[in-house]
């Protein structure tokens, strides 16, 4: 829905797939450390003349792993913290996208987004959001 609604903003839509790009391709760099380290574990367990290989191999993987995997989570955390500035920059647009009513107030807000997330987040079934094109 999100990239719906920054379709029209240019800046704000490649802020988001900027973010969504670099998570991206965090997530495929740890995947290939993982196959990599393990491809190279069964080849020295395989091949080595020395005993020392597999272990040697076995710490630069889970070294190289655990540094990947903090690039993962720093991704991970920017691109949800770009996704809340889009949603606070953008959040009447969000409103109107799920066809809600617009708060009238910031008490009112703060009511309605904590109903939308109470639906969204974990189905509540005692949330109660009217929207604009409810029956008369």
């Amino acid at each position: 829905m999100l990239s719906i609604i920054t379709s029209g903003d240019k800046s704000t839509g490649d802020a988001l797939i900027a973010a969504q790009q670099q998570l991206d391709f965090a997530i495929r760099t740890f995947l290939f450390v993982i196959v990599f380290t393990m491809t190279w574990i069964f080849i020295a367990t395989a091949e080595a003349r020395s005993i020392l290989v597999v272990p040697i191999i076995a710490t630069a993987g889970l070294a190289a792993t655990w540094l990947m995997l903090e690039v993962v989570q720093a991704s991970f955390l920017s691109f949800g913290e770009t996704i809340r500035a889009i949603c606070i920059l953008k959040r009447f647009d969000v409103l109107k996208a799920l066809h809600l009513n617009l708060p009238g107030d910031w008490k009112e807000e703060k009511a309605l987004w904590e109903n939308v997330n109470g639906q969204l987040q974990w189905g509540a079934a005692d949330a109660t959001i009217k929207y604009k094109h409810e029956d008369k």
